[in-house]
């Protein structure tokens, strides 16, 4: 049993450390620059948006190759100091659409990147704030369930009120169906009751001719 629970404690220990961020290293305008990196289980759609959300407060970012920065802006989670921030958030693989890797460079305000030797509290303090973005990942994470689930439902409401309406037009078809094959019945009584009458009276006209 104790080993059992070892077991168990060694498992959650690792999901603990492979939920925060680690810094490393990542190519940018191809040289290798240090980052923070944090792999998350969510699509990268529910980490782009909740990098938007978190970002929101300090502007409107640029595109810069693959990366979002934003410039000279002052994160007192990070530094004291205004910083220029790159972000780039991608599929963890190109199958894996359910795990992204959230990914953060760190600049001065001249655009000279730190670096993990020389800057370690930095990079710290970078971490502690991507591991901030849990909370808002699984928010947006929220947000695009209950959307997914809305356009379902709404899509399902859409074709029932469909069904509904064709079942009235069926209705209304079978009541007009209904009609026409009383009228039909009654035609082909009223035509058959007519060639009764005009053989009956054929059969006379026979008859007179033979005598």
């Amino acid at each position: 049993m104790k080993q059992i629970l070892l077991v168990v404690a060694i498992i959650f220990s690792a999901l603990a450390i492979n939920a925060q961020s680690q810094t490393g290293f990542v190519n940018f305008n191809k040289a290798p620059q240090s980052a923070v990196i944090y792999n998350l289980a969510f699509t990268d759609e529910a980490v782009s948006n909740a990098l938007e959300n978190k970002m929101k407060a300090y502007g409107k970012p640029k595109k810069v190759k693959d990366f979002l920065m934003y410039s000279n802006i002052l994160i007192t989670e990070i530094s004291d100091k205004p910083v220029t921030i790159y972000f780039n958030v991608e599929k963890k693989s190109k199958k894996d659409n359910n795990n992204a890797v959230l990914t953060m460079l760190i600049a001065n305000e001249t655009d000279q990147f730190y670096t993990t030797s020389d800057h370690a509290d930095l990079f710290k303090n970078a971490k502690k704030f991507l591991d901030s973005f849990e909370a808002p990942v699984i928010a947006a994470n929220l947000e695009l369930d209950i959307n997914i689930k809305d356009e379902i439902v709404r899509k399902a409401d859409k074709k029932l009120k469909k069904l509904r309406d064709d079942g009235i037009d069926y209705v209304n078809q079978k009541k007009k169906l209904e009609d026409k094959i009383t009228e039909n019945n009654n035609n082909v009584t009223a035509t058959e009751l007519e060639l009764l009458k005009q053989q009956e009276a054929l059969d006379i006209l026979i008859k007179k001719r033979k005598n």
